[in-house]
Formats: C-alpha cells, structure tokens, sequence
C-alpha cells in the first residue's frame, strides 16, 4: 500500500499567515543628515540620507499648521506629502504586514509627528498604534491592572468641562485636587500612585524651564517625585516633546507617558481624547491601543469640520512606553 506523502501537510503549514509584529522604527540624525531605519520581520529597509534641517523645520511647520485657525488644507496637505514622501512612503510595505508601529526618536527634537503622515491616503494614526520611544524598553506593551490609584489634578480653564472629575468617577482610589487649592508642599507630600492626570495648562520651549502652571506656582517635574506613576496623562500643551518631563518620569520608573505634542483645545476635543482614552484602558486596551481607538473616534465625531480642525482635534496627543 502505497503511503501518503508528507509534504502536502507542510506547504498547508506554509501557508498560514504569520502573526503580525511591531514595525520597530528608528530616527537616527546624524550631523547634517537624517535617516529612518525599518527593522521588521523581514529584514531591515533604511531611508536616506535626508536633509536634516529641512525634516525638523518641515515638522515645526506641520504642527504650527495644525495650531492655525486660518490654515487652509491645500497648505496642509503640501506638507504632509512632502514629508510623507520622504519617510513613509518608502516603507509602505512593511507597515502593510505590521501590528503596531513603535517610533525610537534621536536625542535631538521630538516633534517629528511620523503617525500624523498619510500612509494608503489616510493618516497614519487612523490605520496602526504608535507608540515612541526615547530609549529601550521593555519588548511588550501592557494593559493597566484595576483597581488604579490615581493622583488628578484640574484647572477649570484648561479643564472647562471637568473631564478630570468623569475620569475620577471611572477609578477606584483618587485623590482630586482643584488647581486652587493644590499647593507645591501638597503635591510633595503625595507617595505612590498608579496613575496620575493634570489638566493644567503647559509650557515648554523659552527662558523657563518646562513646566504646567498651577494658580499657586508652576510644578517642575521633581514636584512629583513622590508619586512615582506607572502612567501618565498631560493634558497640558506640548508637554509630549519635553524631554525634561520625559526623562525625569523615565527615571521614576514610569511606564506609559501620554501628553499633546502641539497646543491641544481646552474642553471639547481634549475633553473626548481623555475619556475616550480612559474608557479603552479600564476595558483592558494598552495605551498605545486605547490612543489608537480614541482618534478613530475623534476622527469620524470631527468628520464635518474642515480638515485643520479634524486633524488637530484627532491627532494632538502622542503615547511613549518609557520603561
């Protein structure tokens, strides 16, 4: 009797369609020169060189576009192309097999807004996670186990629909705090807590040190030592590219750091991002998902606003995996 071959039970093996993985990208500047190396599960593709000073001040541009009222889309879309074209288009078809995409940024500028590039003409951000990184970190990304501490703090001016107060209804053992009444020697006598949330207003960039900016003072990254947070949440202008910040909370131990690149909207659309953001984490999503899920919420409650609105509404918050 004649047996049956073996191989027709390997090639239906064969066939079965890998898992997908992260695409690992890393920005590395080096003098005058920019280059994005792509590792995946199928090798390693790099782009460049790329002027380096016309990359940063295209990525200024970009995000002072998305700051600008009067922007026109035509004058958007431009630059998005250009920069596109540069860093994304080369590597569409590794992003096609791709999970998640995880973004190693250089030790110089961190505002490269890479997830905000049109990869199959739609914004990155809409089609993969992002999350960056600004050194190594642990191999997998991780969901928040409840119940949560939690340390928040709101100002009614950033904060003017009180989103902190909803968010501390969703968790279990918080400690809310008004801008008015919190105080410097407060937050320095707080200790450990899961998660921490300020809705202050940010300042980075200038003669000041990076700082958010209470009624009683401005609070410096060592003002928070104590807390010592697994995550982060920043909703506080710009504070997503300071690396001050970054570092300090990095050395705390923190985890997961999420923070608006750009100048974000008191209320509305922050409003959204945060209990959108909060409602995908205490389902069990990790953050990069959970931000993953909220633009693409932000992004179809936006969909009849002209496109500045829509991408700047969608878009303005960035998650880093610190640890």
């Amino acid at each position: 009797m004649q047996r049956s071959s073996s191989p027709a039970r390997s090639s239906r093996f064969s066939t079965a369609r890998a898992r997908p993985q992260p695409l690992r990208v890393s920005i590395a500047i080096r003098g005058e020169t920019v280059r994005l190396i792509a590792h995946s599960v199928n090798g390693v593709k790099s782009v460049g060189p790329i002027d380096a000073t016309s990359l940063l001040e295209k990525s200024a541009q970009l995000c002072a576009l998305l700051e600008t009222e009067s922007c026109r889309e035509p004058q958007l879309r431009t630059v998005v192309r250009e920069l596109s074209t540069s860093l994304l288009d080369p590597i569409e078809s590794a992003i096609d097999g791709c999970s998640d995409l995880v973004v190693n940024l250089p030790r110089g500028p961190l505002g490269i807004p890479l997830d905000l590039l049109t990869y199959r003409r739609s914004p990155l951000f809409l089609k993969r996670p992002v999350s960056y990184r600004i050194g190594k970190t642990g191999a997998e990304p991780s969901s928040c186990e409840l119940p949560l501490s939690a340390f928040i703090l709101s100002d009614r001016t950033a904060d003017p629909e009180r989103a902190c107060l909803a968010i501390a209804a969703l968790l279990g053992r918080v400690t809310y705090q008004d801008d008015r009444e919190a105080t410097l020697d407060f937050l320095h006598l707080q200790t450990r807590k899961d998660v921490i949330v300020f809705s202050l207003h940010g300042r980075v960039g200038g003669k000041e040190p990076d700082h958010m900016q209470m009624s009683t003072g401005k609070v410096l990254p060592d003002d928070l030592n104590g807390l010592q947070p697994r995550l982060v949440y920043l909703d506080s202008c710009r504070l997503g590219v300071s690396r001050t910040f970054l570092n300090r909370f990095r050395a705390m131990g923190t985890k997961y750091y999420v923070a608006p690149i750009i100048s974000n909207e008191a209320g509305e659309s922050s409003t959204r991002t945060m209990t959108l953001f909060f409602k995908h984490l205490i389902a069990g999503k990790p953050p990069e998902v959970a931000l993953f899920l909220t633009r693409k919420e932000l992004w179809h409650l936006y969909r009849e606003c002209d496109a500045r609105s829509r991408w700047w509404r969608s878009f303005a918050f960035r998650v880093y995996r610190l640890n």
